[in-house]
């Protein structure tokens, strides 16, 4: 049991029962391995899950369930709504113990409340049809992985309202033994609000769009720089009308803007000469590469383009490339 759900020495206990205590079992896949914390958590989402309960409005305990495989994979929680006590009273369950065992509990007969493997249920007694079983008993009989239930524990029977006669009738029509028995010995655990972990939103598209442009800006600015660098220092006099080779990462810009779509598909850049060699994913249409360079070509590009070993496109400015 966790830390957390230990009976307190020091505050005082309210011990909770069906019909305000809600009782599963949960499969959790690897439930036994986890920590308390861990635990308390998994349990909140099974919850939700299976059962649409919200765990902010819960208090819950958890427990691992006794294996019926090696995977560890199965939970019984107890829940019941967060509570004001005056008092500060704990509010705590001891209904796991029973649920351990391989047999049905039922407290305060004819009426009270019933607590298997598999869950609990209230029982309402009908004068009526007191000879018929109990729909909450049929229920917990007719759960999934109850059929290897075979007796069922009346614990402060109230032999006056349900007789040897009428159980001997209700095990006969059951198929279950029916006899007098103890609430099973066990340490109440406080039902406690789990803490959730706060909830990672997914980025958004313009987000994540919005950190390409950032990690493309810096690139280019890094590019500018390196080529910047690298350029020798022009003499003095020499001719105004040659044509200046533009920077890289303008250069690149002024590509993306006339052929945004083909850089989905890119898988590196290089640039040198005043050219960028743009190297392509192997499965890009071939016909979009065709469509690329006649509309670079027509905003003023120089292209060359070749399919070996993997689809390229070297793009300069075009009067750059005439004066090379």
């Amino acid at each position: 049991m966790n830390p957390a759900a230990k009976r307190s020495t020091h505050r005082p206990t309210t011990r909770i029962v069906p019909p305000e205590l809600g009782v599963a079992r949960l499969s959790i896949a690897g439930f036994a391995a986890l920590d308390d914390s861990e635990r308390m958590r998994a349990a909140a989402l099974g919850l939700q899950r299976d059962l649409g309960l919200r765990a902010d409005s819960l208090l819950l305990a958890a427990a691992p369930a006794p294996t019926r495989s090696t995977q560890g994979g199965e939970a019984l929680v107890a829940w019941c709504l967060r509570r004001n006590e005056s008092d500060g009273a704990m509010p705590v369950t001891d209904v796991f113990a029973a649920m351990q065992q391989p047999r049905l509990h039922w407290v305060d007969a004819p009426g009270g409340y019933l607590i298997g493997p598999m869950g609990a249920a209230t029982v309402e007694p009908d004068a009526g049809t007191r000879d018929a079983l109990p729909e909450s008993l049929l229920t917990l009989l007719a759960t999934p992985g109850s059929d290897a239930l075979s007796e069922c524990v009346l614990v402060q029977r109230d032999r006056a309202a349900l007789d040897d006669d009428r159980l001997a009738l209700w095990s006969a029509a059951s198929g279950i033994r029916f006899r007098d028995g103890a609430w099973p010995e066990s340490q109440a655990v406080a039902l406690v609000a789990p803490v959730l972990a706060a909830p990672r939103q997914a980025p958004a598209a313009l987000d994540r769009a919005l950190r390409w442009a950032l990690a493309f800006a810096l690139v280019c600015v890094a590019l500018s720089a390196w080529r910047f660098a690298s350029l020798s220092p022009v003499a003095v006099g020499a001719t105004t009308g040659a044509t200046q080779a533009a920077a890289a990462g303008p250069l690149l810009g002024r590509i993306q803007r006339v052929v945004p779509a083909l850089f989905a598909s890119l898988q590196g850049a290089s640039y040198g000469g005043g050219a960028w060699v743009l190297t392509f994913a192997p499965g890009v249409d071939a016909e979009s590469l065709r469509t690329a360079v006649a509309l670079l070509e027509t905003n003023g590009f120089a292209v060359q383009s070749t399919s070996q070993p993997a689809p390229r496109l070297r793009v300069a400015l075009a009067d750059a490339g005439a004066a090379r």
